[in-house]
């Protein structure tokens, strides 16, 4: 059975619910994200970890801007599932989709997996659509100023991201099998995201 969750809901303050869990893990709790009632899950709770870059929502999109390092977290630890998402990024930002994360206050390409957002990737081999220091990318594409998809599918040891409807990379890994979902803003400029979905696979 899968069960699909959207994040279509406005951008809602919720820091005194969230700040004994937050405070917990040594984090700020400062923002979530509501779901439909017909989603499933009562709530697809994000925070930010790193203050540095802003984070909002408009109009269903979320947006970051400014300079630091910093990321929205999902409070729940998913292991084998489906995440779609649209993503615009600037020419400066420096952004991911961190995947079955294990430590909040370490999030890493050596921690998580990695989905890369950064065309400009002093790691040319893990540019947009490949993941970090693990799977370098095929199917190069370039995304900067423009919408683009992304599909990334978990499903035991397997790791695949598709960019645009093309495979980018693939990977075959079995260190981490379940933890939390990130979204990076790192360095400057802007970006933004939207339509993103979570499957689970059981």
């Amino acid at each position: 059975m899968k069960t699909a969750l959207t994040v279509l809901a406005a951008l809602t303050v919720t820091a005194s619910s969230l700040m004994s869990t937050a405070s917990a893990n040594g984090i700020a709790a400062e923002q979530s994200f509501t779901m439909p009632a017909d989603s499933g899950v009562t709530a697809l709770k994000l925070v930010e970890v790193r203050p540095g870059t802003s984070w909002a929502q408009k109009g269903g999109v979320l947006i970051s801007q400014g300079e630091g390092e910093s990321y929205l977290v999902t409070l729940a630890d998913y292991g084998n599932f489906v995440l779609e998402l649209d993503f615009k990024p600037s020419d400066e930002v420096n952004a991911g989709v961190y995947l079955r994360c294990v430590d909040i206050n370490n999030i890493k390409a050596n921690t998580c997996y990695e989905a890369n957002i950064w065309d400009k990737s002093k790691k040319e081999q893990f540019r947009t659509g490949g993941i970090v220091d693990r799977q370098a990318v095929t199917n190069v594409q370039d995304t900067i100023n423009q919408w683009n998809h992304y599909k990334l599918t978990l499903n035991g040891d397997i790791i695949e991201v598709e960019l645009n409807g093309k495979v980018t990379s693939t990977l075959k890994d079995s260190q981490l099998s379940q933890g939390f979902i990130g979204f990076q803003h790192k360095g400057q400029g802007r970006m933004e995201i939207k339509n993103i979905q979570l499957t689970n696979i059981n």
